[in-house]
């Protein structure tokens, strides 16, 4: 951690179970993991022409306490936006943790 962060924004973590439905289908839905402090900050966002379509992208950088599980699998909620983890790096002896997300946009 190459400078102090303030842990001063309020997120969710969400967990995902799995389950069959009545046809045999895999559904994914999110339940509440833990609640956390945590500094939240733009990471890099820019567009990018490919082809005939214009790709868009914008990470955000979530540095807080470590918690032990929490995976690229598992979901942040955000001010009311939710968004996917990308990657997580835990750093200082696993007394903190840095995740790489993206905003989900349906």
């Amino acid at each position: 951690m190459e400078k102090k962060q303030a842990f001063n924004e309020f997120i969710t973590y969400y967990q995902p179970t799995r389950t069959k439905d009545s046809l045999g289908q895999m559904v994914e839905t999110f339940t509440p993991f833990q609640k956390a402090f945590v500094s939240f900050e733009k990471y890099v966002g820019n567009e990018e022409a490919r082809g005939e379509q214009i790709a868009w992208s914008q990470y955000y950088l979530i540095m807080g306490h470590y918690i032990a599980g929490i995976d690229t699998t598992f979901r942040i909620l955000y001010d009311g936006v939710y968004y996917a983890i990308l990657d997580v790096e835990p750093f200082d002896g696993r007394k903190f943790m840095m995740i790489k997300a993206d905003k989900i946009i349906e």
